[in-house]
């Protein structure tokens, strides 16, 4: 009994690997990548990165 289910699971595992290698092999399209979108705006000064946090959240500075 043992040596039937090693011997199903070692075909299958056989079976499995030798189905991964079958089939055409893989070519990457050519495709042709613009430099830069059409539409892409430009980084500026009003990044939001560069702003304050007072600036982002629109409250006013604490004031004790």
């Amino acid at each position: 009994m043992r040596r039937n289910l090693r011997s199903i699971v070692t075909a299958g595992v056989a079976l499995l690997a030798a189905a991964c290698a079958l089939g055409p092999d893989y070519q990457r399209p050519k495709e042709k990548i613009p430099a830069a979108y059409r539409f892409e705006p430009t980084a500026g000064n009003d990044s939001f990165a560069d702003q304050g946090w007072w600036q982002i959240t629109r409250t006013r500075p604490y004031k004790p």
